[in-house]
């Protein structure tokens, strides 16, 4: 009776199609407030955090504890021919190459929003110097420049 229940339930998992098939886990909600077997079962699947994902073998055992926490994850069958996309190595590089294109993004923004800020200020000092009614030539530099007077030996300074 029951070594036919059991060879039934086990022939899925011997299907020729979905032999050496995985399933991606992605734990999508947080184990906060969940009970005491859910968190083992997290545990056991290595979910640690949400975001975290696993590739399991696609059987009972794994399907048992998916089912205990099937309110917070994901799942996603991986056949065999995409299971080298799924490579962890692989995984770390794409995240790693991923992370480097956003931080380039980042500090591009970063470096225009302080040209821009440059910019800003130069007009502002500008704008500054216009409503003092001072002359062009030490309006166009932020920095006055102070020159010592060469010709005697006094320390007289001058601006030029």
């Amino acid at each position: 009776g029951t070594d036919v229940l059991v060879v039934g339930i086990m022939s899925q998992f011997v299907n020729p199609e979905l032999r050496g098939s995985r399933l991606l886990v992605k734990l999508k909600r947080s184990l906060i407030r969940s009970n005491p077997s859910q968190r083992d079962c997290a545990k056991k699947l290595m979910l640690r955090r949400v975001g975290n994902e696993r590739l399991v073998p696609d059987g009972p055992v794994f399907w048992g504890m998916i089912r205990k926490l099937i309110h917070l994850v994901e799942i996603k069958r991986v056949p065999v021919e995409e299971l080298k996309e799924y490579n962890y190595k692989q995984r770390v590089i794409l995240r790693n190459r991923l992370q480097k294109a956003l931080d380039e993004k980042r500090k591009a923004k970063a470096e225009e929003r302080a040209e821009r800020m440059r910019a800003q200020s130069l007009r502002d000092y500008k704008n500054y110097m216009k409503s003092l009614s001072l002359n062009d030539e030490t309006a166009q530099s932020p920095v006055r420049h102070i020159v010592r007077n060469t010709d005697t030996n006094s320390s007289e300074e001058r601006e030029q």
